[in-house]
Order: structure tokens, then C-alpha cells, then sequence
């Protein structure tokens, strides 16, 4: 027999080392879950810890948002002649619906 392992079941340095690797991963497995913990207990704390709300009456109100049109938009005069030419003899119905035909102006 030129290596004496060779009679040993080849699964053998799987079976002595399974224990280690298993032992491994519980160790990483605890230790990023007591990370974990820590971290959201100061998050909690820090979150606890943070000063009430100011009262409303120093807040300053809330910015209006106006609408700008662009320059390009049409306005609602030009769209309905718009529809009104482009839905001449078309059903009444989708974005013709009112301006089709069998509707006067």
C-alpha cells in the first residue's frame, strides 16, 4: 500500500473537521447577532433621548406651491378648437368624447 491513508474512509477529514466548522459558524452567528442587538438598543436610546417636538406656534407655516405653466402648453381655448378640428366626423367617444360628432358648438 503506497499511502496508508488511502484505507481509511475518504470521507474521514470531513467528519473531524464538520465539528470545528459548525462551531465556527455558531460563533459568527452570535456574535453579529449580539452586534445586531447592541445596535439597536443605542438607536432606541439615542431615539428616546432626542428632545420633545417645538410646539406649532413657533413653526413657520407651510410654502405654497404654485403652478407655473410652460411656455408650450396649450391653453383650454386651443385645445378644444384643436379637438374640435381634429374630432370633426369621428364617434363621440375617448379623447374626441364631447367633440365628436352629433355635438354642437
Amino acid at each position: 500500500m503506497k499511502y496508508p491513508s488511502a484505507a481509511r474512509s475518504p470521507h474521514t477529514w470531513t467528519t473531524s473537521l464538520l465539528p470545528c466548522v459548525q462551531g465556527i459558524a455558531l460563533l459568527t452567528l452570535t456574535v453579529a447577532t449580539a452586534s445586531f442587538c447592541a445596535s439597536g438598543e443605542a438607536f432606541a436610546a439615542a431615539k428616546s433621548s432626542a428632545s420633545p417636538p417645538s410646539s406649532a406656534a413657533g413653526k413657520k407655516p407651510a410654502n405654497r406651491v404654485t403652478y407655473r405653466p410652460s411656455p408650450s402648453e396649450e391653453t383650454r381655448r386651443e385645445r378644444e378648437r384643436r379637438l374640435e378640428r381634429e374630432c370633426r366626423n369621428k364617434p363621440n367617444a375617448g379623447a374626441c368624447a364631447g367633440f365628436g360628432y352629433g355635438t354642437r358648438r
